[in-house]
């Protein structure tokens, strides 16, 4: 036993960090949430459908869990707008987040904006049996789609990880600079020391781009944290919830991601601080946009309102965050990653997917090619002989080409175009007829020309591989 428990509980724990707790390299995303988001395109692509429906196809399609599991995932989409719901989908107080009504009562579909961005070439990567039915690896999208978003990543496994998440237009941005400075990133990468330095420059280090919240603002606890974020995976920071100052009344409009506010409930309930509160959260229109009033209870000036407000902030509302970014990589081993790192290796898998796709694209039109000209031989044969059945054009064909016609293709081998020569033998003749009635291909239009010239398109698309996949990073950052 003494031998065994540490291996079954090693064996158990690198299954929760792959598949529970940490989230991928390359799209940024933990499985329950890709499992979650790939339901939603089968289920609710289109129309919102009952909640109930969506994670009842999950658990039965790709994640063995139970369907409390799979809704609390569906919500976790609704939350960071990944999926639209209608319905109660709980809300926001200053006791925490409200539960949303049972899923047999909510509604949802996916949102337009995942739907358009990760499933064109879901077909063109990976898909493996992991533990139920086969499913993809990873939603190619141009910046990885998990770290789109509000507030943090979090996962308890082995490891404890804490991730940041972006706004697209940053992400993009961001990863624009990578694929141009890639030289001055993989230099920069070996820095050990950020806060040493002086001066970032953009130029040199990438535009910065901080880590998006709800509604809370970012600070670093040193110089350089954000950049080595970016290129190391950790950094400690402050995150300031918002707040305003109204007619001596203090707003409270924002709260630290998975902090609570039970010390300051505390305090005012023991008149160490001497104020009320009173949660406006429900009278906004955002259900997820937390609003508390205080008010203190004894007249102040306005500049002692000030130093109340800071004193607040400074003891019970800003907290402090140590991002430290694990994600599963191949071998389901949990890594720390700067963000950069995720960036460049979900870009990279997006552009295989791409160029499977046109390749798979390029040989389609050369099979079409081949078949075509099979036809034009057949229509020729039939106009020139007495052919009744595929026998009689069998003979045909062998009369007219002993030695078989051979036709002039293309394939794409090795990074490069090469020009072979393809065979019509009897089995590529009979295959043809059997497909279609051989009087039927009689009528049969065949233009060879357009189809030589959509296989020069298909080329030149190749050819445009990685451009055209910058192009698709560009447009995000004009959304």
């Amino acid at each position: 036993m003494r031998k065994a428990i540490p291996c079954l509980y090693a064996t158990y724990g690198r299954y929760v960090d792959a598949y529970r707790a940490i989230p991928s390299n390359i799209d940024g995303l933990k499985i329950s949430l890709r499992r979650a988001i790939l339901s939603l395109h089968d289920k609710a692509k289109d129309k919102f459908v009952k909640s109930a429906t969506v994670s009842g196809y999950m658990i039965g399609t790709y994640h063995p869990h139970g369907d409390g599991s799979a809704y609390d995932t569906i919500f976790t989409l609704v939350l960071q707008n990944y999926a639209i719901g209608h319905g109660s989908w709980g809300s926001i107080c200053k006791d925490g987040l409200d539960s949303p009504a049972a899923q047999r009562y909510t509604e949802v579909k996916i949102a337009p904006w995942v739907r358009d961005l990760v499933f064109r070439y879901i077909n063109y990567v990976p898909w493996e049996n992991l533990e139920l039915n086969d499913e993809p690896l990873y939603l190619p999208s141009p910046i990885p789609i998990g770290l789109i978003g509000l507030d943090n990543i979090t996962g308890i496994g082995f490891h404890r990880t804490v991730i940041p998440k972006y706004t697209k237009f940053d992400l993009a941005k961001r990863l624009l600079w990578l694929i141009d400075n890639y030289e001055k990133y993989d230099k920069n990468s070996q820095i050990t020391n950020f806060s040493s330095i002086s001066d970032f420059s953009e130029d040199e280090f990438g535009p910065l781009i901080k880590p998006n919240f709800r509604s809370c603002s970012i600070k670093e606890n040193n110089n350089g944290e954000f950049y080595k974020l970016l290129y190391q995976g950790t950094g400690n920071f402050r995150i300031i919830p918002n707040g305003t100052i109204q007619n001596n009344k203090i707003y409270i409009q924002g709260r630290v991601p998975s902090h609570t506010f039970k010390k300051l409930f505390t305090d005012i309930d023991s008149n160490k601080l001497e104020c009320s509160i009173v949660d406006l959260s429900s009278n906004g229109e955002d259900p997820y946009l937390l609003t508390v009033e205080v008010t203190p209870k004894k007249k102040k000036t306005s500049n002692e309102v000030k130093q109340f407000f800071n004193h607040l902030w400074k003891n019970y509302l800003i907290k402090n965050i140590n991002y430290n970014c694990y994600f599963v990589n191949s071998d389901d081993i949990p890594e720390i990653h700067g963000i950069d790192e995720i960036l460049i290796n979900n870009y990279n898998h997006y552009v295989d997917a791409v160029l499977k796709y046109r390749i798979q694209l390029f040989h389609s039109k050369n099979n079409s090619l081949f078949s075509n000209h099979i036809i034009l031989i057949i229509k020729e044969l039939i106009t020139k002989y007495d052919i009744k059945s595929i026998d009689d054009l069998i003979n045909a064909y062998k009369k007219d080409f002993p030695t078989f016609k051979k036709i002039k293709l293309e394939k794409y081998e090795d990074e490069k175009f090469i020009i072979y020569e393809k065979e019509i033998n009897i089995d590529e003749l009979t295959d043809i007829c059997n497909k279609n009635s051989i009087m039927k291909l009689i009528n049969v239009k065949v233009d060879i020309n357009k189809i030589n010239q959509d296989i020069v398109d298909t080329k030149k698309d190749i050819n445009n591989l990685y451009q055209d996949c910058q192009n698709d990073v560009v447009e995000l950052t004009k959304k």
